[in-house]
């Protein structure tokens, strides 16, 4: 995956399905959704994929369900994680991320996941109107996402699923950093 980078709307709007499928992935195995997801796989994906679908199969949802910010991170203090869970909340919300409360914590991995590709999909959308400064903006958004609330979790956590999403979430990064710099 490392190298490529073809900043085009479809390219953006992959990467959005990336992290849906891994979201929703997630979702299915904690019992929060039923549905199928309709999305076209590519082959090269779906080789990406293998790996994480694998390590989430294997895992107990008693696992799944601990892979939150609030848990896995050592650096939050205790006053710091009590608030955690507002401060993702109000972060989704500025940026028009529509977080139903109730199913499952704002600081849950599936869920940061679905904001990544919420944010990759508006980029996309920016990008495809020609709109390149509201498309700089979303893409400085993922990356301060990633670099303030994906990246300390994941250096945190760690088990098969966490393991298993890095080359995703390296590859991401390069391609955020040569946007953002």
């Amino acid at each position: 995956m490392e190298g490529y980078f073809n900043p085009t709307p479809p390219f953006f709007i992959g990467l959005s399905n990336l992290y849906l499928i891994c979201s929703h992935i997630l979702f299915s195995k904690l019992g929060l959704t039923k549905e199928e997801l309709d999305i076209p796989i590519p082959n090269d994906t779906k080789r990406i994929l293998d790996g994480y679908i694998n390590a989430i199969r294997r895992s107990k949802n008693e696992d799944i369900a601990t892979l939150r910010s609030s848990i896995c991170r050592k650096d939050l203090d205790k006053s710091t994680r009590i608030l955690w869970e507002d401060t993702l909340k109000q972060f989704y919300n500025r940026y028009g991320y529509d977080f139903q409360e109730g199913l499952i914590d704002a600081d849950h991995l599936a869920v940061k996941l679905a904001f990544v590709s919420y944010l990759f999909r508006e980029s996309a959308h920016k990008l495809g109107n020609g709109d390149i400064d509201g498309f700089k903006d979303k893409i400085v958004v993922i990356h301060r996402f990633f670099n303030v609330h994906l990246l300390p979790m994941i250096r945190e956590c760690e088990n098969d699923i966490i393991y298993s999403l890095k080359p995703i979430l390296s590859f991401t990064l390069g391609i955020l950093r040569t946007v953002v710099l």
